[in-house]
């Protein structure tokens, strides 16, 4: 008995761990998400804006 309970109490234990795991993974893939589209963002604001003062100065 008390080995079906500590076999139990050590399976719950690796699947928290995994859980964990798993969690910590997803943020991580979401912050790169992010910041990927936070570059994606900045570089068409840049292009915009270079495309802008160029058009300015043609006008």
């Amino acid at each position: 008995m008390i080995i079906i309970i500590i076999i139990i109490i050590i399976i719950m234990i690796i699947i928290i761990i995994i859980i964990i795991i798993i969690m910590i993974i997803i943020i991580i893939i979401i912050i790169i998400i992010m910041i990927i589209i936070i570059i994606i963002i900045i570089i068409i604001i840049i292009i915009n804006d270079n495309t802008n003062s160029s058009n300015s100065k043609w006008q």
